[in-house]
């Protein structure tokens, strides 16, 4: 970690110096939806219930798989 990184940050807000910053799953999610060419990070189940797309991930082996819902315990 930085030391610009450890002096700035505090908790597991980021006060990032441009964007907008939405509150939890339901805030990133509509902030994103409503902005044109937005990019955030939520949890799958947020974009699905949004009908959001969401990313594919490449693993080592050049393989592309989409994000999974955790299994249910």
């Amino acid at each position: 970690m930085s030391e610009e990184w450890n002096t700035k940050v505090e908790g597991s807000a980021v006060n990032w110096p441009i964007g907008l910053g939405g509150k939890g799953n339901e805030g990133v999610a509509g902030l994103v939806k409503q902005t044109p060419g937005a990019i955030g990070y939520i949890e799958l189940a947020y974009a699905i219930q949004n009908a959001m797309p969401y990313a594919m991930y490449r693993t080592r082996q050049g393989k592309f798989i989409t994000p999974r819902q955790p299994a249910s315990r």
